[in-house]
């Protein structure tokens, strides 16, 4: 997951200007995080603190998309 956050703000440059070299610095001042970096959060949030049959899983997936995606 942190791969996965770290893949995508160090992409978020180029999220609207593809860049098909792999030269390039990997985090400058235009990297941010985006919405899927965010949503990514969520989910780990709701992975830790539901129950441990995951019965609430969905439940706390959207709690949290929302809650941490309205910030």
């Amino acid at each position: 997951m942190l791969g996965a956050i770290i893949g995508d703000i160090v992409g978020s440059r180029f999220e609207w200007n593809n860049h098909r070299s792999k030269d390039f610095e990997l985090l400058t001042y235009k990297c941010f995080p985006t919405d899927d970096s965010i949503m990514s959060l969520a989910v780990a949030k709701a992975l830790l603190e539901c129950k441990s049959d995951y019965s609430d899983l969905s439940k706390k997936t959207i709690k949290y998309m929302q809650e941490i995606g309205r910030k």
